[in-house]
């Protein structure tokens, strides 16, 4: 670590006959001449360097880097981590018996990640989830970290993330980043003429609050899910309502969806109107409709590989769609996530989900053209 530096940078801003300036809290040593990285690739040269000192309750030290860059706008730096260099590592599960083994459904990720030469690590995630505990050792090299693995809820992504960056790995997005996409709520707002209509309680809603959240959609069929995940495999018991003005029906689904959940309800109910897609038949056991539906893995705002949502299948081109929207898919703050798009009975096309990109997953799509292209994103 002594020889490298890291800055959180909190504040970018002009200086007139100067030029701009990066300032944050730091560890490590920084010169002029420096040429700083950020987790995305992103490129600066130090033209000059300034201590800075504020009082929050004690001392904190930050420094000011008067920069100079090329290519990209200065807004990208706030709130972004600058370093000197950083290797690529990634994160999996280890096996629930065996800590020193990847665990078995991410088996195939973690050796084709070795196989490109990339550096890999494993975590117990029994260990996180229920004790909070994160055994990994320090590491002099600063890393740059991309996990895949199970979804984790935001506060045990947090306790990931600190304990990592103690360690000197960093992960590809930060807390704040990893809600953006993970919740509902956070990304609605800028996808919400592009999206059905969704209207959310904050926490699990009573008998009373749930009969008001169904009047928002009269007679019009709708869908039960949580800020991240639905029960769509149990279509019609907990997840599909075709009048929300049966009530007692309605009711029924809802907290059976409640109920499914348990421990593992996602802060409160979502309510979305349903919209008839494009259909591809439907799944055999839970006999929901299967629509023609379509993953992107998202990596610094360019689309990293487009995957087929109920097959895995390979798609060599996206609609042009994507590149309609691609102006909103900016406003999301989160350097690695995954945009849900389905085609409508019409033929339009939607924005259905988002997620972290970390922890979704890849519908049997090829592992290996996954890495390869994940890897060429991240050079």
């Amino acid at each position: 670590m002594k020889d490298n530096f890291v800055l959180k940078v909190e504040e970018v801003f002009d200086i007139k006959g100067r030029g701009t300036v990066i300032a944050g809290k730091y560890k490590g040593i920084v010169k002029v001449g420096d040429i700083l990285i950020t987790l995305t690739g992103e490129k600066v040269k130090v033209l000059g360097i300034e201590m800075l000192r504020i009082i929050e309750g004690n001392y904190d030290e930050r420094i000011g880097l008067l920069v100079e860059w090329k290519e990209f706008k200065k807004e990208v730096f706030k709130d972004k981590l600058l370093f000197r260099s950083y290797n690529t590592t990634f994160l999996f599960c280890s096996d629930p018996l065996n800590k020193n083994k990847p665990d078995m459904d991410y088996i195939d990720e973690y050796e084709e990640a070795k196989s490109n030469g990339i550096n890999v690590l494993l975590f117990s995630y029994e260990d996180l989830t229920e004790f909070g505990k994160v055994n990994v050792s320090l590491n002099p090299q600063i890393n740059r970290v991309i996990y895949r693995g199970w979804m984790l809820k935001p506060k045990e992504y947090e306790c990931l993330y600190n304990n990592l960056e103690d360690k000197n790995y960093y992960l590809i997005n930060t807390p704040d980043e990893y809600v953006n996409t993970h919740y509902l709520p956070n990304w609605y707002q800028h996808f919400e003429v592009l999206t059905p209509k969704t209207i959310w309680s904050e926490n699990v809603p009573n008998k009373e609050e749930i009969i008001n959240m169904l009047k928002d959609f009269n007679e019009e069929p709708i869908i039960v899910k949580d800020y991240v995940k639905s029960r769509k495999h149990e279509w019609y018991e907990s997840c599909y309502i075709e009048n929300p003005k049966e009530t007692e029906k309605a009711l029924k689904v809802v907290n059976n969806f409640i109920k499914g959940q348990g421990e593992y309800l996602n802060q409160g109910v979502v309510l979305r109107k349903f919209i008839e897609l494009e259909s591809i038949g439907f799944h055999g056991k839970s006999g929901m409709p299967i629509s023609n539906e379509l993953r992107l893995f998202i990596f610094n705002y360019k689309v990293v590989c487009v995957v087929g949502y109920w097959n895995g299948k390979n798609i060599n081109e996206y609609p042009e769609f994507v590149d309609d929207i691609i102006e909103k898919i900016k406003n999301i703050k989160s350097n690695f996530f995954t945009v849900d798009i389905a085609k409508k009975s019409n033929g339009e096309w939607i924005v259905m989900e988002l997620g972290d990109g970390q922890v979704s997953g890849l519908q049997e799509y090829d592992v290996k053209t996954f890495y390869l292209s994940l890897i060429k994103s991240l050079e």
